[in-house]
């Protein structure tokens, strides 16, 4: 049962952090165990670079981090790789046209990597909680000036049900973007190769470390590739039909420290 596994790649929000942005105590030990027999644990998350650094920051993990859902590997601050989607304004327009939304988060995480995030009233409060990580609050004319931005990603965030509408449009306008439901209310839109499981292999290849001695662990649709190409694909409890279908083994939930369950079966034995 157990695997050789030199390299973990997990997700974040849902996976090995719950709603309340909290890592289990359990977790926690497994993330120690982890580091003291050396197999690094990287994040692979939707969330920007400031913003992914500020949830793990306290954690024992790896200091390489995967960021806007594969859009860009850092390494501390240094950036290893990264591809930017570039102007947004055509999919900003299509949220204009339904008048959804009225407010935006700007952010420039360091050269060349920036993001926008688009937000309903309803979601707007959420706004405020990505400014404090360094971005600016937008509204009016300055959203198209950054959606118009080379953007490494954008982001829109509404209900499920809004969310899968908006999806069809933007669809149809960018045949060759990645355009993925990262969660239940949020909405990514990146270059066609910002994907985890292609920074995924940038890293093991950066690591000397070969795929199939990659675990990885994920919650939701851009997690799909991700737990796809890995050596060993774990998807959580919680995550789709879709994603558990082409993974090689389905743990719990995170409220129940899926990772961890799934770390001491395959992993640590």
């Amino acid at each position: 049962m157990k695997k050789d596994i030199k390299l973990i790649v997990t997700d974040l929000d849902g996976t090995l952090i719950d709603g309340k942005l909290r890592v289990s105590d359990q977790d926690r030990q497994t993330l120690e165990l982890l580091k003291e027999i050396g197999i690094p644990v990287v994040p692979a998350t939707g969330r920007g670079l400031r913003s992914a650094e500020g949830i793990v920051n306290n954690l024992p993990i790896s200091n390489y981090l995967i960021c806007f859902g594969g859009a860009a590997l850092f390494f501390e601050e240094q950036v290893i790789w990264h591809t930017a989607v570039g102007n947004c304004l055509p999919y900003y327009e299509v949220l204009k046209q339904r008048e959804i939304s009225n407010i935006a988060v700007y952010h420039v995480h360091t050269d060349g990597v920036k993001d926008l995030s688009l937000f309903t009233p309803k979601t707007a409060e959420w706004a405020y909680t990505l400014e404090k990580y360094g971005g600016e609050v937008i509204r009016g004319e300055k959203i198209p000036w950054a959606a118009s931005q080379n953007l490494t990603k954008m982001v829109f965030f509404a209900g499920l049900e809004e969310l899968q509408e908006v999806q069809v449009k933007w669809l149809e306008l960018g045949k060759d973007k990645h355009i993925v439901l990262s969660s239940d209310y949020t909405l990514d839109i990146t270059h066609a190769d910002a994907r985890k499981g292609v920074a995924t292999r940038i890293l093991a290849m950066e690591m000397g470390i070969s795929m199939e001695n990659v675990m990885a662990l994920g919650d939701n649709f851009n997690d799909y590739d991700l737990i796809k190409e890995a050596g060993f694909g774990v998807a959580m409890g919680t995550a789709p039909d879709g994603v558990k279908k082409i993974a090689d083994y389905v743990t719990v939930s995170v409220k129940e420290s899926g990772f961890s369950q799934a770390v001491h079966k395959f992993v640590l034995g």
